[in-house]
């Protein structure tokens, strides 16, 4: 009696309730569903609840979810905090259509919000069953879809994945040892989704048969895995009503699958029946199927052109060339191969025999121009336009037109898209050669602009040089270019021609070793040249490129060996400034000029060097002979003023800041080594003297400015002036690397 009562109080609040209120307001305004209200909350559903749906709400009432406490032995508030609340709630609702009781069938099984499907019942009396609540009172509408009351609170099914669901059947059970074995199963237990064809442990007995092999040698195959991976497609759950009648998606082995859905709704994978279809999983799908496909062997690009009986040629000159391993690689490649029709073609064009082609030096080359290395190019790919670099190393043109027509360079392309396990083949009707490599020096000299240029680079024997592998950036001067110069210098062209530094002057415009296009420059840069100097190259904010003072334009001229800029000045290199006259050009240290003089080594320091040098101002000097208590003559008189001087140099190397760790000890000029450091603010320290500024550039090296004079260790302790050196030395005289004191002496030397 209290039951029926009840049912009449719940009926009655859902009276009291507007159809214009939706779910949550309705699920409110009974007085029945509080806990459901307050797990809505609590899990974030409020909203979604409210929103446009339309929704189907199997709403369990307070009773419903005291039975439900009591059952699983916990309290509300730990029901509340449960982590799978949410999908609790959302397995009682169904999202997108409004179910009216009169709507149900006998059975359904729609998907939830949850994810996983329910059973819905309705039996012969009308009584609605949800999973194994009963329904009561059914169709209380709402604005937004309809509540069904019930009973009982009802949890989700644990979640069954693709392993365990065919597990479950009783009839994988050779699936299950295979995919165990071949360490597959982690893999589908995975997020998915996956569909997977099945076969049963019948279609394995008939597998086992036809290969006639037990079901052990079956799994102790190197390619257990491959099969199995074979019957997988990853990253969707395809239902048989999704197929369409013929598709050939990618399986988890790599290859493609077909699988077809005739007119009465059939499903063949390969040649495998499917049946039963459509077995969801928590992670997708099973079809279970009546035979075990295998994958077929991978047909790579050689074998698939020898495959075609329309490519012998090609695969004899491939053999030749010895290409055969390269083409049946990884990859992938793309490869247009010309028919045996497009040889012969090709033959009677070149005036040779097919033998006298494969006898070819450059026959690899030819066919390496016919392949793109890297990339599985389909026609659908292509633009209008492309030079892709094949694997010759130039590149090629490929065109397509508005009709989709495509051409490689001349030839035309046809069939396309012949797929490979290592990529793909493009049938072509013409064997197309590749282009006779055009290095610096021939591309300059086809412009015809270039006639002046051509014969500096021949009379200062440097044609060969820029024919060399590089690469090579060149700013070449127009013929034009090359006039204005000789106004300029008051020459004739047969005087520049004669003049010793013409090839330095040529190399100044060269940058070796590098290929810069006009895209690769920054603002400023200053590349070393090939004549040994930097120079200043700009671009401005209009992509203006100037070398120097000269005009860049055209630029990006590209050769088989780099690239060339066309410069519309002759640049003359700077004059080589040397250590010593970089130093005299200071003001800053008179006294070292005078002490390089003084000791012979102007001449040494404006050799070839590189040479290093650590140069102390006059101010440093200063300092040196107030310490030493000694006059600037006593110490020009100095026995050994050669050795201080020679300490303050490093030969041999050109070493700037930049270079430098925090601590290292080279050798000098002088024979010993002295300590060079560096700390974390970049203060560089020569002994005790301190470097400021570094990095003066000169012709034949560099020079560091240093603050004090040091002396090196050994130093005797009495010299020729009567001074005591030791003492000086132990008051803390810094003497600074002599370097620099060398190349100051040279300069003054140079001045008389």
């Amino acid at each position: 009696m209290f039951g029926a009562l009840r049912v009449v109080a719940i009926l009655c609040s859902f009276a009291a309730a507007s159809a214009t209120d939706d779910i949550v307001a309705t699920a409110q305004g009974t007085g029945s569903h509080t806990v459901l209200v307050e797990a809505l909350t609590k899990a974030n559903l409020v909203s979604a609840l409210q929103g446009t749906g339309p929704f189907t709400v199997f709403a369990p009432t307070d009773a419903a979810f005291t039975a439900a406490l009591s059952a699983l032995g916990i309290t509300k508030q730990e029901l509340l905090d449960r982590a799978d609340l949410a999908d609790i709630l959302k397995y009682h609702v169904i999202s997108g259509s409004k179910i009216m009781a009169a709507d149900l069938s006998e059975t359904q099984s729609p998907e939830t919000l949850e994810g996983q499907t329910v059973t819905i019942t309705k039996g012969a009396n009308g009584v609605v069953k949800f999973a194994t609540a009963t329904v009561g009172p059914a169709d209380v509408e709402c604005s937004n879809g309809v509540i069904h009351v019930i009973d009982a609170v009802v949890l989700p099914p644990a979640p069954v994945d693709i392993v365990a669901t065919a597990l479950a059947t009783g009839n994988h059970g050779v699936l299950a040892e295979a995919l165990t074995k071949a360490n597959l199963v982690t893999a589908l237990q995975g997020t998915g989704p996956f569909t997977v064809f099945a076969p049963t442990d019948a279609a394995f007995t008939a597998a086992l048969t036809a290969l006639g092999i037990t079901k052990q040698e079956l799994l102790d195959r190197a390619d257990l895995a491959d099969i199995l991976k074979y019957h997988v497609i990853s990253g969707s759950k395809i239902m048989a009503a999704d197929l369409s009648q013929t598709q050939s998606p990618e399986t988890l082995e790599g290859q493609t699958v077909t699988i077809t859905k005739d007119a009465n709704g059939v499903v063949k994978f390969a040649t495998a029946t499917v049946g039963p279809a459509d077995v969801e999983c928590s992670n997708g799908v099973i079809h279970v199927i009546d035979a075990v496909v295998l994958p077929p062997a991978p047909v790579d690009i050689v074998a698939t052109a020898l495959a075609t009986g329309n490519h012998g040629v090609l695969a004899e000159a491939l053999t030749k060339a010895n290409l055969v391993a390269a083409l049946q690689g990884t990859g992938p490649f793309t490869v247009f191969a010309p028919t045996d029709a497009a040889f012969t073609a090709a033959l009677t064009a070149l005036g040779i025999t097919k033998q006298e082609l494969l006898d070819r030096a450059d026959l690899a080359d030819i066919l390496k121009y016919h392949v793109i290395s890297g990339s599985k190019i389909m026609a659908a790919d292509l633009s209008q336009t492309q030079s892709p670099e094949t694997l010759e190393g130039q590149t090629v043109t490929i065109t397509k037109d508005a009709n989709g027509v495509v051409k490689f360079a001349t030839a035309t392309v046809g069939p396309a898209d012949v797929e490979c396990s290592n990529g793909v083949i493009h049938v072509i009707d013409a064997v197309v050669l590749p282009p006779a490599p055009v290095d610096i020096v021939a591309t300059a000299l086809a412009t015809g602009n270039h006639g002046v240029l051509a014969e500096a680079l021949t009379k200062a024997n440097l044609v060969t040089a820029l024919q060399g592998t590089g690469p090579f950036t060149v700013f070449a001067p127009t013929d034009a270019a090359f006039t204005a110069a000789l106004t300029a210098l008051g020459i004739t062209k047969q005087e520049l021609l004669d003049r010793a530094d013409l090839a330095d002057i040529l190399k100044y415009h060269v940058i070796s070793g590098s290929k810069i296009m006009a895209a690769d420059l920054s603002q400023t840069q200053s590349p070393e040249t090939l004549e040994g100097q930097t120079v200043t190259i700009t671009k401005d904010a209009n992509g203006v490129v100037k070398f120097a003072t000269a005009t860049v334009g055209p630029a990006d001229v590209e050769c088989s060996n780099g690239v060339i800029h066309v410069i519309d000045a002759v640049v003359l290199p700077p004059a080589p400034v040397d250590i010593v006259a970089t130093a005299l050009a200071t003001g800053n240290h008179g006294v070292l000029a005078e002490a390089l003089t003084k000791a012979n080594l102007v001449a040494a320091l404006q050799g070839t060097g590189p040479f290093t040098v650590f140069a102390p101002t006059d101010a440093a000097f200063t300092a040196a002979l107030t310490a030493l208590g000694i006059t600037k003559q006593e110490l020009l008189d100095r026995a050994d003023l050669a050795g201080i001087l020679k300490y303050h140099v490093i030969s041999g190397s050109k070493i700037r800041a930049a270079d430098l760790s925090e601590t290292q000890s080279p050798e000098t000029l002088e024979g010993q080594t002295v300590t060079i450091t560096k700390d974390v603010n970049g203060v560089v320290k020569f002994a005790t003297a301190t470097v400021g500024p570094a990095d003066v550039e000169c012709s034949n090296g560099v020079i560091h400015v240093i603050d004090a004079v040091v002396l090196p260790p050994d130093v005797s302790t009495t010299q020729a002036s009567g001074g005591d050196v030791s003492a000086a030395y132990r008051s803390g005289v810094v003497v600074c690397f002599l370097y620099p004191l060398v190349l100051i002496v040279s300069i003054l030397l140079k001045a008389d």
